[in-house]
């Protein structure tokens, strides 16, 4: 073997040893950010003067999840983000990075139908029903 192929050699494992130890580092600070997620939006309670506006974790209904990965392997999830809908048709916005301080808001419903496209169900009105 010359210089350069052992130069060579032990670079790219000195890379691969890298690659171990900041893979497992970021296992231990993302890992079992879902269940954090899930929990965090589950406790969710919004009471308001408007009982359409009300918002329970544990009752809505998820319309669409998106994750958002560390890297193109998609092994390790940084960010949760959903569409939620409550009983009475209104939209709310949920992100968690399982820190335990998810960011939470109503939508509007041209916000709502915008962002959820086909997966959109306009709220059925107590004059209507």
């Amino acid at each position: 073997m010359t210089g350069l192929q052992i130069v060579m050699l032990v670079a790219g494992a000195a890379a691969a040893v890298s690659n171990v130890f900041w893979d497992r580092a970021q296992r231990r600070r993302y890992g079992g950010l879902t269940a954090r997620a899930e929990q965090e939006f589950r406790a969710l309670r919004l009471e308001a003067s408007d009982p359409t506006l009300c918002f329970h974790g544990a009752t809505a209904t998820v319309v669409r999840e998106q994750r958002e990965f560390l890297d193109k392997s998609m092994r390790i999830v940084v960010r949760i983000q959903r569409y939620a809908c409550n009983e009475h048709g209104e939209y709310f916005f949920f992100i968690s990075e399982g820190t335990g301080k998810p960011f939470f808001k109503h939508v509007g419903q041209a916000a709502a139908k915008a962002a959820l496209g086909s997966k959109y169900v306009a709220p059925q009105r107590q004059d209507e029903a």
